[in-house]
């Protein structure tokens, strides 16, 4: 099945659609709601997410805010606000809308599952700039958007919006139009019980949300580096909190001057962490067998490629080819023998300067051991 990005005529006529928290917007990627049920405005909305716009900022012109900023981002302390597995289970029985949903972020569908556990829950509380995507006959269609402040979405490890919980729908960076914005509303919007705020500006079509106004919009920015804790407000607790990277939520409260440590028995760092080693370049990688009517040792060459960080890596080496999948503490790699799969380890000993220049590991099978030492030797 081929699928295709679409450019529309919106596009050219610089359409911008408003999309409210809890409304899935037309032609959504899921019927299914992923978010949980919209509740009435915060007593405590917090510190603003953004500065207030300068007074001499050109007409139209939008705040861009780092994604690694204190303060873009909320959410609810020890409570997700998105169900990323019913998000997985949903594409996984519906193969051609996961064909089309992966093809926005050019993966295989085969890795959806990974990708999404690899995203972080939390709410937007400012409105906010995206390119969202909707499934249309078969075909993702690309429309410029603004969500609503409180919308529910996850995040990747740069603090990109990447899925609108609401609809599924993959999410990407704005873009910029040909001409000015024409904001695009709702036909029948409804404002959310106890929503406050200054009449919405006059829009092209539709109506707005109470105190929508293109001068509050922000576009969040790739972060310069990866994210390994997020700094959230909790408008009904009334305080920060931090949240570490992944769909199961791992939170801890925030205390001034203490640095968060991921706890102990928390799940795994998600791929791609900052503070996980690095296995790329050249490794010799020598290896101690013992089988039944003996024991003995070979050496082969071993070439790591590998995106970032805590990522899983590609083998190419002598022997042969794979994949290394990364698992927290190291990588494992499955193979098939004559008696049946078999697992291989590998965890670093030594690191510098984030990247592994010695790791061990091995695997059993076929009652053969084997004890591996790997060095690296060159990129």
């Amino acid at each position: 099945m081929t699928v295709y990005l679409v450019t529309t005529a919106a596009d050219q006529q610089g359409e911008v659609f408003l999309e409210p928290a809890a409304a899935s917007g037309d032609d959504p990627f899921s019927p299914n709601s992923f978010a949980p049920p919209q509740q009435p405005p915060p007593p405590d909305p917090g510190p603003p997410p953004a500065p207030a716009p300068q007074a001499d900022a050109a007409p139209g012109a939008i705040q861009s805010i780092d994604g690694s900023e204190s303060g873009v981002f909320g959410g609810t302390m020890n409570q997700t606000t998105c169900d990323a597995e019913g998000l997985i289970n949903y594409l996984g029985q519906n193969p051609d809308r996961a064909r089309a949903w992966a093809s926005v972020f050019r993966i295989p569908p085969d890795q959806i599952p990974a990708f999404i556990r690899d995203l972080t829950p939390v709410l937007l509380r400012a409105d906010t700039r995206v390119t969202d995507h909707q499934y249309v006959n078969g075909r993702v269609v690309p429309k410029q958007a603004v969500l609503e402040q409180g919308t529910a979405v996850l995040v990747n490890k740069f603090g990109e919006p990447t899925v609108r919980c609401y609809s599924g729908n993959p999410l990407l960076p704005p873009v910029a139009l040909p001409v000015a914005p024409a904001y695009v509303g709702p036909a029948n919007y409804v404002p959310r019980p106890g929503a406050t705020g200054a009449a919405p500006v006059v829009l092209v079509r539709g109506e707005g949300w109470p105190g929508f106004t293109p001068t509050r919009i922000i576009v969040i920015r790739t972060a310069l580096r990866i994210i390994d804790v997020f700094r959230l407000w909790d408008p009904f607790l009334g305080g920060w909190f931090w949240r570490f990277p992944g769909i199961v939520i791992v939170d801890l409260p925030f205390v001034v001057g203490v640095v968060p440590v991921r706890p102990p028995g928390a799940p795994p760092r998600p791929q791609g962490s900052s503070a996980a080693p690095w296995l790329r370049g050249t490794y010799a990688e020598h290896n101690e067998i013992q089988t039944p009517g003996g024991h003995y040792s070979n050496d082969h060459v071993t070439k790591m490629a590998s995106d970032c960080p805590g990522c899983n890596a590609t083998e190419v080496s002598d022997s042969g080819t794979g994949i290394w999948q990364w698992n927290g503490p190291g990588w494992t790699h499955t193979g098939s023998a004559q008696c049946g799969p078999v697992t291989s380890t590998l965890t670093p000993t030594v690191v510098v300067n984030g990247i592994v220049q010695e790791a061990t590991g091995g695997f059993t099978v076929c009652d053969v051991t084997v004890s591996t030492t790997w060095t690296r030797t060159g990129d």
